[in-house]
């Protein structure tokens, strides 16, 4: 996703938020995000075909990810299918600098 194009949802999602919340004043987004754990990376090939295999890269999706997962702007986030190995070398420190414990 191209950063306007993100910041382009971002800035949508937030006013479908706003307009939400008027409504309330215990509103919040709960999120919840399939990371593709590289353990089932031989099955890609078959279940996403239309991908291009950089994308498909740890180094590149991870970044994808991160970029969606920030696009979201999640109270609550809930993940599933993250490597070990991947959330403490990258996840965990990107999580702490934007303010999730």
């Amino acid at each position: 996703v191209p950063p306007s194009l993100a910041t382009e949802r971002n800035e949508e999602m937030q006013k479908q938020k706003q307009k939400r919340c008027q409504e309330s004043d215990q509103c919040f987004r709960v999120v919840s995000y399939n990371m593709l754990a590289d353990s089932y990376r031989h099955f890609w090939d078959h279940i996403f075909p239309y991908c291009a295999a950089e994308t498909l890269r740890p180094e590149r999706r991870l970044q994808l990810c991160r970029q969606e997962v920030q696009t979201f702007n999640a109270d609550i986030l809930a993940l599933q299918e993250v490597d070990a190995i991947w959330y403490k070398d990258y996840w965990q420190p990107q999580f702490e600098m934007d303010g999730y414990s």
